[in-house]
């Protein structure tokens, strides 16, 4: 992960806004989200680990069938 990635996303948490962090940053608000989302929401590169996954995409114990009861 690059640098600029990093101090985004750490602005972001900082924060809590993206518009915040942008503003803060000089940066487009577009540009702020698109530098964060695709890493949290897992379309990382091959071989990384993303920041969040869907509850759906989580491997779990309970399986669907507590789900459907």
């Amino acid at each position: 992960m690059e640098l600029r990635l990093l101090v985004t996303f750490e602005k972001v948490t900082t924060v809590l806004s993206f518009t915040r962090a942008a503003t803060e940053l000089k940066y487009a608000q577009s540009s702020v989200t698109s530098q964060i989302l695709p890493q949290a929401l897992g379309s990382a590169r091959a071989g990384e680990t993303p920041i969040w996954r869907p509850p759906s995409a989580r491997s779990s114990s309970t399986g669907s069938a507590a789900a459907s009861a």
